[in-house]
């Protein structure tokens, strides 16, 4: 009689796939767990102690613009002999909202006389939809408006809005 007894590596592979980055742009990602490896974007991890990880991954900017993962964090199984997979989907985080100005009660052809001020600073002549403007508060202040002889009054001469994202 004869017995056998083969020692294989007890690991095995992760593919951890990267998406919604511009190209060219870096993912700081971690996997942590029996071993501790830095990742920045997509990529094959072929031999990996078996065990749990935890695979974390950061914000990026890119030239001004915040692109956050989802998850930011996942648990991952390796198991020997097998390949696991891991995804991380990035998307640009929206970091301004609008404001839609309604200007009303001038005679045509007059234009109001109005400031949003807050992160931005816009003049306002009329009615108008602001549809980049950074989140934050803001103060809309207006004066009076003279046409034909007839002075034309604010009504409030003063109000206050805040921007959300979106």
């Amino acid at each position: 009689d004869s017995v056998e007894m083969r020692y294989v590596s007890a690991s095995g592979s992760l593919q951890v796939n990267v998406s919604g980055l511009p190209g060219g742009a870096n993912a700081p990602l971690t996997l942590t767990g029996p071993q501790t490896v830095g990742l920045t974007g997509t990529t094959t991890l072929p031999t990996l102690a078996s065990g749990s990880y935890t695979l974390t991954a950061s914000i990026v900017n890119v030239s001004g613009t915040n692109y956050a993962p989802t998850p930011s964090s996942q648990n991952v199984t390796i198991a020997t002999g097998v390949q696991s997979t891991a995804s991380v989907t990035y998307a640009a985080v929206v970091t301004s909202g609008s404001l839609q100005v309604t200007v009303n009660g001038l005679p045509g052809g007059t234009n109001a006389a109005a400031t949003l001020t807050g992160p931005q600073t816009v003049n306002i002549t009329g009615s108008t939809t602001l549809s980049v403007l950074a989140v934050g508060s803001y103060t809309l202040t207006a004066s009076n408006v003279s046409a034909s002889g007839t002075t034309y009054a604010p009504v409030p001469t003063s109000q206050n809005v805040t921007i959300t994202n979106g």
